[in-house]
């Protein structure tokens, strides 16, 4: 009979706001645990050794990315639509890739997507600029919810 994981979670960051250390995982009983710093270092230690990576803060590129794919699925994204997103945003880094200025590339992208955006939201009768991010948000979950429904 195999040995059963019991895995511990210990939150620092309100135990001892001033540590680095923000998390500790530990893996009982194999004698492991991983520590989580604030500054995105992570450490594995075991007795095998130990092992260190740090993660770096995303940048607006993946931040933005990652924003998206989120409210895909906060909006309940069907598989084939996900699937669909995926591929896009694949072409998009594809392209990105292929430029010498990967910087003009995004800016372009930006500037592209917030041109689409803003034209949408005044084709829905509303002023761009006085909406808040939470109304902006709403309004696009509401644009999703209607275009499904059409499909």
């Amino acid at each position: 009979m195999s040995e059963q994981t019991v895995v511990a979670v210990e939150d620092l960051t309100q135990k001892v706001p001033d540590s680095d250390l923000a998390v500790v995982v530990r893996f009982v009983p194999h004698n492991s645990y991983v520590e989580v710093f604030k500054s995105g270092m992570v450490r594995l230690i075991s007795p095998a050794g130990v092992v260190s990576a740090q993660f770096k803060e995303l940048d607006k590129r993946d931040w933005l990315r990652q924003s998206y794919i989120q409210s895909l699925l906060d909006a309940g994204v069907t598989g084939a639509e996900f699937e669909q997103a995926l591929q896009a945003i694949a072409r998009v880094d594809q392209r990105l890739a292929q430029q010498i200025d990967v910087g003009s590339g995004i800016s372009d992208l930006e500037r592209r997507t917030a041109e689409h955006l803003r034209a949408w939201v005044e084709s829905q009768g509303l002023d761009y600029d006085a909406l808040s991010e939470d109304e902006f948000m709403a309004l696009v979950q509401q644009g999703v919810a209607a275009a499904r429904r059409k499909e």
